[in-house]
């Protein structure tokens, strides 16, 4: 679903000094040197608001998609190695989740990931919804543990001054209070060689803020060119 994916771009703007989510809009942006793609975020964004205009697509239902394999250290996933591991639940969501991840792939949102290693490391992606919850997470097993250690460590700090950043600016609008809320439920965690930086959202709170977005977005594809919209 569209927030699924805006919550994986909110982790890797973490990941890449929490910069923030760009409007879509020019073909390319640059983000702390990373270059981005946003042609595949834009089609995907198209695809997915004719989706969920489907009367008959449950957005609440449950579902679960695991992505395994190997990212380089350009920030790509390795196509020979990278695979659905687990697909359950709802198969229009499933869908949408697949779509979203290979989307950003290709956009090469995931460089910022690849660049917590220099060399090519496993990864591991979830997202998932249950009865409660709405998650998405990003595995990674780094070279040693002590490397696992101080990522996270770094990751934990970076989120709380993201949080308070946000917090701190004039005139929040219901988009900078989602970001906010989203920064506070980002958790960075370590076991053994692995540092997992994980997203979990109340499913209530979730499908508000896919139902605003959704609206947003739509709105956003109906204006003439060239005008601009209004900060929600």
């Amino acid at each position: 679903m569209k927030l699924l994916i805006y919550n994986f771009i909110m982790l890797c703007g973490l990941l890449s000094t929490l910069a923030a989510f760009p409007i879509f809009g020019q073909e390319t942006v640059s983000t702390e040197s990373v270059l981005i793609n946003k042609r595949p975020l834009k089609d995907f964004s198209l695809s997915i608001t004719d989706k969920m205009s489907r009367k008959d697509l449950d957005v609440a239902a449950s579902f679960i998609v695991v992505l395994e394999g190997m990212i380089g250290k350009d920030g790509r996933l390795d196509k020979e190695t990278a695979r659905f591991t687990k697909t359950e639940g709802s198969s229009d969501l499933i869908g949408i989740a697949k779509e979203g991840i290979e989307a950003l792939n290709d956009s090469g949102f995931f460089t910022c990931v690849g660049r917590l290693s220099d060399q090519s490391r496993p990864i591991k992606i979830t997202v998932e919804q249950n009865d409660t919850n709405l998650n998405a997470s990003f595995e990674l097993e780094m070279e040693t543990e002590t490397k696992a250690r101080t990522t996270r460590s770094a990751l934990a700090s970076l989120a709380g001054m993201g949080t308070h950043t946000r917090k701190n600016q004039l005139n929040l609008s219901q988009n900078d209070r989602d970001d906010i809320l989203i920064l506070e439920n980002v958790k960075a965690e370590n076991s053994g060689k692995s540092v997992a930086i994980n997203l979990r959202l109340p499913k209530a709170v979730a499908q508000e803020m896919i139902q605003r977005r959704l609206i947003q977005l739509s709105e956003k594809q109906q204006m003439p060119v060239g005008a601009v919209p209004a900060k929600n």
